[in-house]
């Protein structure tokens, strides 16, 4: 049962991503987002309880989606912080292309997201993307190109997001990888001129109040929890445990690890797996970490 409920919210928040893409966010109905899901309004209603929650619910699985896929870049040990960062841009070009729904819609009415909630979660995406590609320049140049990486930052988000527009809404084809190659030549060669010249920066941290709150509140990088679930299985594996825990254990891990892949992971699900978990001693370290990214990926 409780996978037929997830397989249709997935079903509505896809279908009406669709018709806000194509005729506008303020123009559809909760009314044809059943019909064109084949529902009845209530069964809608049963799964959102509001075409808000609907709109907010489509930005945390889009959001969702693309913080999976840039996470197992972001712990490849094997990646230069060039390679890290071209393989990051061609993800999120590659999400659009993916959804171009997505896209249309938040291009077709911004007007529709004034609600608080919506705004507010927009805003902490674009912080959290803007404090990344900051950290990411500064792996790439050093430390040098502090006074620039804000302005830098902005002009590579400009790059792509131009670009992305005129091959989405153009339908022109082209190479998404060179692309990523070409925006970070771009940079490159701007980060070059700077560092010689050294102007004063167009943009500073302390000209962006909320930039610089969430600069200064930075957390430490937490692992993503699937990460964190490979990491428990290969404590396992070094575990000398009875046949009936190990077999309990893995069992949990293999629940949980489908659960976090979820839209949005239910909160009874991961806790009832990792208390089974925090039976085995050695593991209770890497749950609590794992509850910890668990709250952040529910923020997402």
């Amino acid at each position: 049962m409780e996978d037929r409920s997830a397989d249709k919210k997935k079903h509505i928040l896809q279908s009406a991503m669709k018709l806000f893409a194509t005729q506008g966010y303020v123009q559809t109905t909760m009314q044809e987002i059943a019909q064109y899901c084949k529902m009845s309004k209530g069964s809608v209603y049963q799964h959102y309880a509001s075409k808000e929650e609907l709109l907010l619910s489509i930005f945390k699985y889009y959001f969702r989606l693309l913080y999976d896929r840039v996470q197992i870049i972001e712990r490849d040990p094997l990646l230069t912080p060039r390679e890290r960062m071209k393989k990051k841009i061609e993800v999120h070009m590659v999400m659009l292309s993916e959804y171009p729904e997505f896209t249309t819609m938040q291009m077709r009415e911004n007007a529709g997201f004034a609600n608080k909630e919506i705004h507010q979660f927009l805003q902490q995406v674009s912080l959290d993307n803007t404090r990344s590609i900051m950290n990411d320049l500064t792996d790439m140049y050093g430390n040098a190109i502090s006074p620039y990486k804000l302005d830098l930052t902005l002009l590579l988000n400009g790059i792509i997001t131009t670009y992305l527009n005129v091959i989405l809404l153009e339908e022109v084809t082209v190479k998404l990888d060179r692309l990523s190659d070409y925006a970070l030549d771009l940079v490159d060669l701007n980060a070059q001129k700077l560092l010689q010249s050294r102007p004063e920066p167009f943009m500073k941290e302390e000209d962006w109040p909320a930039l610089l709150h969430a600069i200064r509140q930075e957390p430490q990088k937490a692992m993503h929890p699937l990460v964190l679930v490979q990491k428990m299985r290969e404590e396992l594996s070094r575990q000398n445990l009875p046949p009936q825990r190990y077999k309990d254990s893995i069992d949990s891990l293999a629940v949980l690890e489908q659960e976090l892949m979820e839209i949005q992971p239910r909160r009874v699900i991961v806790l009832g797996m990792l208390a089974n978990l925090n039976r085995v001693e050695t593991l209770r370290p890497v749950c609590d970490q794992l509850e910890t990214a668990v709250q952040h990926l529910n923020r997402l």
